[in-house]
């Protein structure tokens, strides 16, 4: 994707994280933790489930390259997008079911489900 000033950046599941990363994160917290293992996912659960604002400098950017990387689904095209196909507006509240969802299976069932 072309990213700006003649930079291109990756799109797609290779972008987004490392194989491992979240076992890693859940062994750390296996030597290291304090807090429940569920409790750590519980603000990110709520705000995917029950919204949160879109923030000015994310409209920008997903003006940009929103298409190209949240067209790729139908869930997440539908989590920025209203009715009409229109990118939703700085500041509106957005909501993405299928991530609180999966969120909600790793804070339950821990990094192996991923």
């Amino acid at each position: 994707m072309e990213y700006g000033g003649g930079i291109r950046t990756l799109v797609g599941a290779g972008s987004v994280g490392v194989p491992g990363s979240l076992a890693a994160v859940e062994s750390a917290w296996q030597r290291f933790g304090a807090a429940e293992w569920a409790d750590l996912f519980g603000p990110a659960e709520r705000a995917t489930r029950e919204g949160f604002p879109l923030s000015g400098a994310s409209h920008y950017y997903l003006g940009y390259s929103g298409e190209t990387i949240f067209g790729r689904s139908k869930d997440g095209y539908n989590a920025l997008h209203d009715s009409e196909g229109r990118l939703y507006g700085a500041g509106a509240r957005i909501v993405v079911p299928h991530l609180a969802d999966s969120l909600a299976t790793i804070a339950r069932d821990g990094a192996a489900v991923f």
